[in-house]
């Protein structure tokens, strides 16, 4: 959708295909947005992972490949490989920024919220924090540069230098009528905010910063079992606080084992299914982060 000689973004939904909120919304947007409302270009892949999407599954059921652990891609590859390929190389050098939106998808629960990737440009770090502020969340969360990150649209994107504001919208496989506002607003306030639309509504006031440090604040089965958890979404826990238990159904002798945390935080992320393999994640949380002055208009592509 082009209106002006404004900046290119690309609005991304369905990287992977069982989180809903985005799907409503970019494809939303596809349908309503149009050109004469538009300062720039406004690249849409409201499914970006066709099959995955109609399979409801995070991954593709051609190749059983993950979007987001796919970039750079490859011209000769997978089904999911050329889609990577394709994204990063046909459509990322026409943009400058990019806005991802995932949510827990079938599997976990997040509260709502603004991800920052990582960035070595403070520019760009500067000017990811100033959209997340626009995006009007309740949270931002700032990653650390975890594993994988370069196989990822964020990860792409950080390879031409150009803002990546992915979001966690709730999850669970469904959605709420909170949860689907959020999606709708917050994509028009980052597009206005990037200069492409009018301005518009404003977000919640004064998103609080949390910092997910690294693996560390990630809590993953050791194994197979069933997951009880001893918190809820958005409660704050101490250092040494029991996060949960898993059990093992089928042997009986066997007591639960117990996870604490190792160090105090606000849980983020939770895991939505008990039922758990070895390396799924059953929770994650995040620090309370160094508030950093921004305002929203301070920065523009």
């Amino acid at each position: 959708m082009k209106g002006g000689d404004g900046p290119t973004v690309l609005v991304v939904a369905g990287n992977h295909g069982d989180e809903v909120e985005g799907l409503i919304a970019a494809g939303e947007l596809a349908r309503e947005l149009q050109p004469d409302e538009v300062g720039g270009q406004v690249i849409i892949l409201p499914a970006a992972n066709r099959p995955a999407v109609e399979a409801g599954l995070r991954t593709s059921p051609l190749d059983g490949g993950n979007l987001n652990r796919a970039f750079p891609g490859k011209p000769d590859g997978t089904p999911t490989e050329l889609l990577a390929h394709a994204i990063e190389h046909l459509l990322l050098p026409r943009c400058d920024a990019v806005l991802d939106l995932h949510s827990g998808g079938s599997s976990l629960l997040y509260e709502p919220c603004a991800i920052l990737g990582a960035s070595e440009d403070p520019d760009v770090a500067a000017r990811q924090l100033a959209a997340a502020r626009a995006f009007g969340a309740p949270l931002i969360l700032r990653f650390a540069r975890l594993p994988g990150f370069e196989r990822s649209l964020g990860g792409a994107a950080a390879r031409r230098g150009i803002p990546n504001l992915a979001t966690e919208l709730g999850g669970g496989g469904g959605t709420n009528p909170e949860r689907a506002a959020l999606a709708r607003a917050g994509i028009r306030r980052v597009l206005a905010h990037w200069g492409l639309l009018e301005p518009g509504g404003e977000g919640e006031p004064g998103s609080e910063v949390l910092d997910v440090g690294g693996p560390e604040a990630f809590l993953h089965a050791p194994g197979p079992g069933l997951f009880e958890p001893a918190v809820t979404l958005g409660q704050r826990v101490g250092e040494g606080e029991v996060l949960g238990w898993l059990h093992a159904p089928f042997d009986v002798d066997r007591p639960p084992r117990t996870f604490v945390a190792n160090a105090a935080g606000r849980v983020v992320c939770l895991r939505r299914a008990a039922r758990s393999e070895a390396g799924d994640c059953l929770l994650h949380t995040a620090r309370q982060g160094t508030a950093v002055d921004f305002q929203a208009e301070t920065f523009s592509l």
